[in-house]
């Protein structure tokens, strides 16, 4: 289905059904997020889109449920969802 469907549909839906939407996509971004934290191992460095637009690089010192540690190169510790991150090059 396209986008511009998706879109006309929701935009005719009643509130049971766009609950029943939002929970769907809540379930599909958490699907999603667990299979990109899988490709993220204690150790890798990785890189982000930094607060004031630059790209802070680290390394991953955990892996949670959610979120992910990483230790920058600045020897801060951020917790950053793993969308977010990207493996170095």
């Amino acid at each position: 289905m396209e986008t511009k469907a998706v879109l006309e549909a929701v935009s005719k839906m009643n509130g049971e059904e766009l609950n029943r939407v939002i929970e769907m996509v809540k379930m599909r971004r958490n699907m999603l997020a667990q299979v990109t934290k899988s490709a993220f191992r204690v150790g890798d460095k990785v890189e982000w889109n930094g607060k004031y637009g630059g790209i802070d690089k680290g390394t991953i010192k955990s892996i949670g449920p959610k979120n992910v540690k990483v230790m920058a190169e600045t020897n801060v510790l951020w917790t950053i969802h793993p969308n977010l991150l990207r493996k170095q090059a």
